[in-house]
């Protein structure tokens, strides 16, 4: 990934599972009648937002897991494969995602999941759309978690737990030595790194009778740098210049100058001209056109 900086073209012109019993000859067996129990996860999401769950912290090499989908009831059809692999990823989900979900291996379930997609009037706040944040390179900057419902009354209490992807904070603390300042409701951010633009997640947990029922909230991050404090550089021409024009036909003169990188642009070029009778005289001239052409770093 990288961060955009600007070229600027001047123109001027002249006129975008279980198993079924666990010991039956010491031989689980998987098989669809491993997910007839409720869910042991229970996973809120919003229309549109991505979702990402791992099925286990790590994989041994040469395990096989993957997941499977059950529907939205409590039948026992035939499990659907959704993913060949550990994590189970959906860029953007929709009301058909809703479902029972299962991964497991050839020793049996892993993990049992209920995934329940916020639609319609469960998301009428327009606090429930999709999150994006921009963060400045070098500085310390925190990731407000959206909240679970509108008007949440628990926003500030409510326990939340915090991930860069697929991985928790905790271990890109451990593993990684990524410093984080503080973790809760607002993410704390030490130091913003440019491998920060990416997804960050945070859960919910919601209190209250019955299962335990994880909301998670999707915030795209995207990490820019410090507005420049360089003078900008003209490239073309990059020395005086002199052009042949022909009396009464149309001429076209071009500057491209380079910026450093602004968060709100206020860059530009002005064309000036002097006179034939005093060189130290210099005006404004007309009928300028400006090309910005991003550049990435």
């Amino acid at each position: 990934m990288g961060w955009v900086g600007l070229t600027h073209l001047f123109v001027l012109a002249i006129t975008p599972a279980l198993t079924e019993g666990c010991c039956r000859d010491k031989q689980p067996q998987r098989t669809s009648e491993s997910v007839r129990h409720p869910p042991r996860h229970h996973y809120r999401v919003v229309l549109g937002e991505p979702f990402e769950l791992k099925c286990v912290a790590a994989v041994s090499p040469g395990s096989d897991v993957r997941w499977s989908r059950f529907g939205a009831g409590s039948g026992v059809e035939d499990p659907v494969p959704v993913s060949t692999e550990n994590l189970l990823k959906i860029p953007a989900v929709t009301a058909d995602h809703s479902g029972n979900y299962s991964c497991g291996n050839e020793s049996g379930a892993l993990l049992d999941l209920q995934l329940q997609v916020l639609e319609g009037s469960r998301r009428a706040c327009s606090e429930l759309g999709p999150k994006q944040v921009t963060l400045t390179l070098g500085a310390g900057e925190g990731i407000d978690c959206p909240p679970s419902t509108c008007g949440d009354p628990d926003l500030n209490n409510s326990q939340v737990t915090w991930y860069k992807k697929d991985r928790s904070i905790p271990e890109l603390q451990n593993r990684y030595q990524r410093k984080v300042c503080s973790e809760g409701p607002r993410l704390m951010l030490c130091k913003v790194l440019v491998k920060d633009s990416a997804v960050f997640y945070c859960d919910r947990h919601a209190s209250g009778p019955g299962p335990l029922w994880i909301t998670r909230r999707a915030v795209n991050v995207n990490v820019i740098p410090q507005d420049t404090e360089d003078p900008p550089t003209i490239l073309d021409p990059n020395s005086n210049k002199t052009e042949e024009v022909v009396i009464g036909e149309p001429h076209t003169l071009r500057c491209k100058v380079t910026f450093g990188f602004e968060r709100n642009i206020s860059s530009k070029v002005q064309w000036y001209t002097n006179t034939a009778a005093d060189q130290a005289l210099k005006f404004l001239i007309g009928q300028q056109e400006q090309t910005y052409v991003q550049r990435k770093i």
